[in-house]
């Protein structure tokens, strides 16, 4: 697993205009996006990228060693990247003692933000 301070040092903090303060859900998620595109942590977020470990289980394509060790570091980046661009106040409404992966929290972000706009 990477140590706390490798993820600090690569996770780049947002102009303050795009951390997600509970009033910019929208620009924020834009600018997330974005950034984790270029970071190549996308893929964890929305699901596409999931956990080699878990899929060699199911399919007859076996994934490297590297593809299995590198994962667990990568999907704590890409939830570690979210949480650094929030607002305290924020970060602490999806803090829970569930280990959530980075896509299960980028899920939980976005369905209380939809649920807000209805």
């Amino acid at each position: 697993m990477a140590s706390n301070a490798t993820i600090s040092s690569t996770i780049p903090q947002f102009p303050k205009e795009f951390i997600l303060d509970g009033t910019n859900y929208l620009e924020s998620e834009l600018h997330m996006m974005t950034k984790l595109q270029y970071h190549r942590l996308w893929s964890i977020v929305k699901g596409m990228e999931p956990n080699p470990k878990a899929t060699s289980i199911v399919s007859s394509i076996r994934p490297t060693q590297d593809a299995i060790d590198s994962w667990p570091d990568k999907d704590e980046c890409a939830h570690a990247f979210k949480l650094f661009n929030m607002k305290p106040q924020v970060a602490c409404q999806f803090l829970s003692k569930d280990d959530k992966k980075a896509k299960e929290f980028w899920d939980a972000v976005q369905q209380m933000w939809q649920r807000s706009r209805l």
